[in-house]
């Protein structure tokens, strides 16, 4: 009986081991489930601080280049004497909103009215139908141009005209627009 008595509890003792380490087995398993879902959670929210702070410094940079470009090319615009071609399509480019003016005064600066007073020595200066008084103006930088006629003033400066560009490159719908048109569709 005795050989009963130890066998059955040999088998007893097997059987609790083998349940307990079932049983840590799970409870391992769960735990280490646990520790899974909290540690992705961890690398989620790192990953998306990491987005924020590069969507960040990637939307500072942008702006920054941007600025030191646009200021780049008014400078580089600015200190070069502009043809007299460049000159005459700007003048041509601002008449053009002119539609319904038959006369118009156009300011620019003194150095440009020379510039292109060379392209039509003793006569005035005529663009289509419009009859345009050119009139010196250092407050101008080389390349500007103010167009005033009755419908209105029109700025065409250089300078202007980059802003209104750099405004348009620089808003944020359209940094969108330009990287969805980079993607393709």
């Amino acid at each position: 009986m005795q050989e009963l008595y130890d066998s059955e509890r040999e088998r007893a003792r097997a059987d609790g081991h083998a349940a307990g380490m079932a049983e840590a087995r799970a409870a391992a398993a769960e735990e280490l489930a646990r520790a899974n879902e909290k540690f992705k959670s961890m690398v989620d929210r790192a990953m998306s601080a990491m987005e924020l702070a590069h969507q960040g410094a990637l939307s500072k940079l942008e702006s920054s280049v941007g600025e030191v470009a646009f200021a780049a090319v008014c400078r580089f615009v600015g200190r070069n004497r502009p043809s007299p071609e460049f000159l005459m399509g700007l003048v041509e480019h601002m008449c053009a909103q002119l539609r319904a003016d038959v006369i118009a005064t156009a300011r620019l600066h003194s150095r440009d009215v020379k510039t292109l007073r060379q392209l039509m020595p003793d006569q005035d200066l005529r663009i289509r139908w419009l009859g345009l008084k050119l009139v010196p103006d250092d407050s101008l930088e080389l390349g500007g141009c103010v167009i005033e006629a009755a419908s209105g003033r029109y700025d065409g400066s250089l300078e202007g005209q980059l802003r209104r560009l750099h405004a348009v490159l620089a808003a944020p719908d359209s940094r969108a627009g330009r990287a969805q048109d980079a993607e393709g569709p």
